[in-house]
């Protein structure tokens, strides 16, 4: 790549502190003022039973066993009533949501840079794709809403997209990159343990498919050529993940065999929706939901699109 087209320190700071803006006003402005909602309030009570003396470990709410959630959110809520003592305001109880939010778009982009790293679009202004897709999450509905909510989805998400960026960097390094790879395995334990494999299906398999699929056969030699890391990510991923509900099993195996039973049996018939269910879940996207229906369809998006995501080179001869 020639000097001149370099990212200059100058722009980079620049770009930094303008998404860093964006989620100042996204997560942390006036994050106080919606009414809690039952699942934060379970997450709340849950972290201050904690802080009073309670089981990190075998967490309890209102004094009964609460072993339907993994604790790793729980535990940010706690870990931050232990700094500041225990306290109702809901802007410092919602703090490690925040925070989490702002680390899932700082990872994002992470994860779009290294995505067009090579990219020939790139070659006259390099990592501004990553940046406005920064931009682009860190200002879309759901992720706001999440973002201000002390509860686990962000949890996971977010732990699911860093993991995935240290997936893709190793893929694409010219060496091992066994750190790199502990690295991933250990945030998608951590998401694990923050609300189970739902974003592990949610997110990371899609995108796994999506990167082996026959579009771009150079994406699929990367992962082959890595085995040894990406089957290190998995058992750090294992050992990580599974530690707390072994933990469980071990100590409390009635309770934690009881809610098994009775979350297995929600995800095979309460949760089980039609696919017009999901359809509302466009207008989540905010303010870019014409840009994402329009890119949903293919012919249209296609022509428009092909040469800029690293998915669709082939279709624009790149």
């Amino acid at each position: 790549m020639p000097e001149s087209t370099l990212p200059t320190k100058g722009s980079t700071l620049g770009r930094l502190a303008s998404v860093l803006l964006v989620c100042v006003f996204s997560f942390f402005v006036h994050v106080g003022a919606p009414e809690v909602s039952l699942m934060e309030a379970r997450n709340f009570v849950a972290a201050r039973e904690m802080v009073a003396g309670g089981s990190w470990l075998i967490p309890t709410l209102n004094h009964e066993l609460r072993l339907a959630k993994p604790p790793l959110p729980t535990w940010a809520v706690a870990a931050t009533q232990q700094l500041v003592a225990p306290t109702n305001n809901l802007a410092l109880l919602r703090l490690p949501a925040a925070v989490m939010a702002t680390l899932l778009v700082l990872m994002f982009w992470g994860l779009a840079r290294e995505l067009t790293r090579d990219a020939p679009f790139e070659s006259d202004n390099p990592g501004r794709t990553a940046w406005l897709s920064a931009l682009v999450l860190a200002s879309s509905l759901l992720v706001i809403v999440s973002g201000r909510e002390g509860q686990w989805d962000i949890f996971a998400y977010g732990f699911v997209v860093g993991a995935l960026w240290l997936l893709v960097r190793g893929w694409r390094s010219a060496g091992q990159g066994y750190g790199t790879f502990s690295g991933a395995g250990l945030l998608l334990g951590f998401s694990m343990l923050s609300k189970g494999p739902v974003a592990l299906y949610g997110a990371l398999l899609p995108f796994v498919a999506c990167y082996l699929s026959r579009l771009n056969p150079e994406m699929r030699g990367g992962v082959r050529g890595h085995w040894r890391g990406t089957l290190l990510a998995g058992m750090v991923a294992l050992v990580v993940g599974g530690s707390w509900p072994l933990y469980i099993l071990y100590h409390v195996r009635p309770a934690a065999l009881a809610v098994a039973q009775t979350e297995v049996t929600a995800w095979g018939e309460r949760h089980v929706q039609p696919l017009w269910y999901y359809s509302p879940f466009f207008v989540y996207t905010g303010v870019w939901v014409v840009a994402t229906v329009a890119a949903l369809v293919v012919p249209y998006a296609k022509r428009r699109l092909g040469a800029f995501c690293p998915m669709y080179w082939s279709w624009a001869g790149c």
